[in-house]
């Protein structure tokens, strides 16, 4: 390596290690995905939003029976009586009373009611269930990007030490009259002008780890370290069932027909209600003179009312309109749920067809790597024997480690391929592997 690469190496170096002698660095802390997985869990903010929301549908559903719970009121009444221009004949005086009453209304549509509170219950922890299978799919693909990019970083350091040992190489050659100037400059060319590039990917680096740091509600300065590493030894994945058999599992198709059934209770609800009886029951106390003695009520008065709407016979009415928005609103979400259906089956469809082109690919970059190392190793040979100039040196090199790059890539890339294909299967990775193991085993 040429001295101005030395020399800056060093200076990088001391400057990390005064930053963290000064205690001027990040927090740091070791990080698996179960740990990831859990922190967004805890911490995402649309997480906690969403279970607020789930946790009020639980609590409406816990409390439906308020339902027949009747409305109770107590007043008190303060009234004066007095004479105005002088007048004697008036009784005047001031008199306190006070009066109770209970009273509830039973609608027709009650039992309705109370089934889309349970439905509301049920679609709102389905939401919640989705949302955080969501996030926590972005959580584990984000982690093995970030492992990716810190592969490849170091992949990146290595070419740079490389390039630089093959400089220091070359000049050692140049001073001793082997190779001409031209050669030397080139090396040298190739080490340096790889140094801005390094620079660049450290930078991003950081921000990749800045940006998972905010998905799983850490501090953005948190110096993490991944502890989890990725098995590159893939096996390709045959689905061998239907795809019906996993379809009725995703949330989104499981929510289009909980969506359904609400419609169906809701327009049950509105046609009981339209032609329906309505009941109503009170009771009313009242207790007076208060002002003399206290006394409790001696009678009450106790009123049953049924009444029975007409309006929803009428050509045009409210009542017939909301009805048939009612109908439209089944056959809306009856079409939102063969839509999902359609859409659901063309994603687990497209993830297959990508994941096989993965897993092809992943060979592909393998044997390249292979080929590239080959001629790597047959370019330093005979580069060394005379026969290799450095610019085709070079080339060589960077062939390999793009090809490093490839391989890196392309096993991230297949394993995020997985995931996503368990998450439109309606599956967990682990199922999905699981069943590949059984499949395998008959």
């Amino acid at each position: 390596m040429n001295m101005s690469i030395v020399l800056k190496s060093k200076i990088f170096l001391v400057l990390t290690g005064l930053c963290v002698a000064l205690g001027v660095h990040a927090d740091t802390r070791d990080l698996s995905i179960a740990q990831a997985i859990e922190l967004a869990r805890l911490g995402n903010a649309s997480l906690k939003k969403m279970r607020l929301e789930r946790d009020i549908a639980v609590l409406k559903e816990k409390n439906a029976w308020n339902a027949f719970l009747p409305a109770i009121a107590l007043s008190g009444s303060l009234r004066n009586t007095h004479s105005l221009g002088g007048s004697t004949t008036v009784p005047t005086g001031t008199e306190i009373g006070a009066s109770a009453g209970l009273s509830l209304q039973l609608q027709p549509a009650v039992r309705e009611s109370l089934r889309q509170t349970a439905l509301a219950r049920e679609i709102s922890e389905l939401s919640y269930d989705a949302l955080e299978r969501d996030v926590l799919l972005s959580v584990h693909t984000a982690y093995y990007n970030l492992l990716a990019d810190r592969e490849g970083l170091a992949l990146a350091e290595k070419d740079f030490q490389l390039a630089g040992s093959q400089a220091v190489y070359v000049k050692k050659k140049y001073d001793n009259g082997l190779v001409s100037e031209l050669s030397y400059l080139q090396a040298k060319y190739a080490a340096d002008s790889l140094e801005p590039k390094l620079m660049d990917q450290r930078r991003s680096y950081r921000q990749a780890v800045r940006n998972f740091c905010a998905l799983i509600a850490l501090p953005p300065d948190t110096d993490i370290t991944l502890v989890d590493t990725l098995d590159h030894n893939f096996r390709p994945v045959t689905i061998s069932c239907t795809l019906d058999d996993f379809l009725a599992r995703r949330s989104d198709v499981r929510l289009a027909l909980l969506n359904i059934t609400l419609a169906q209770s809701a327009r049950t609800g509105a046609t009981l209600n339209r032609y329906g009886p309505t009941v109503s029951l009170s009771e009313n106390f009242q207790a007076s003179g208060l002002q003399d003695e206290l006394n409790m009520p001696e009678t009450g008065t106790f009123t049953l009312s049924v009444s029975i709407p007409l309006n929803g016979y009428i050509p045009g009415s409210k009542e017939r309109i909301n009805a048939r928005e009612k109908e439209a609103a089944v056959e809306s979400a009856t079409i939102a749920f063969e839509q999902t259906l359609v859409s659901a089956r063309n994603e687990a469809l497209s993830q297959m067809d990508q994941l096989d082109q993965l897993y092809r690919s992943m060979e592909i970059t393998r044997e390249n790597e292979r080929i590239a190392s080959r001629a790597w190793n047959l370019s330093v040979q005979g580069f060394e024997s005379g026969l290799v100039d450095q610019n085709d040196l070079d080339s060589a090199r960077q062939k390999m480690l793009n090809a490093r790059l490839a391989v890196l890539r392309a096993g991230y890339a297949y394993k995020a391929g997985l995931l996503q294909l368990s998450a439109a299967l309606g599956l967990d990775e682990s199922e999905l592997c699981g069943m590949e193991e059984a499949h395998e085993g008959l």
